[in-house]
């Protein structure tokens, strides 16, 4: 799903929640990760809710080290 279409459409209806990439962002490297929350922030936190977090669940194979740095507060 394209996350902008989305945004556009639903702005006003939705909150958005999770969008941050299991299958490949989060197992990769930290770089990996912070690039994939500053690009959900951008396109989904503008104009309206935005929870960040992983999408659905996460999995046995991911590293903690990539867990604890998709908090935004360590995203710069």
């Amino acid at each position: 799903m394209d996350s902008l279409e989305l945004k556009k459409e639903f702005v006003k209806d939705l909150i958005f929640y999770g969008g941050i990439d299991i299958q490949e962002a989060m197992i990769g490297t930290i770089e990996d990760v912070r690039k994939e929350v500053k690009k959900r922030i951008k396109t989904l936190a503008p104009s309206s809710g935005y929870i960040c977090s992983p999408t659905n669940h996460i999995k046995q194979d991911l590293p903690i080290k990539n867990f604890l740095s998709y908090n935004i507060t360590n995203v710069r």
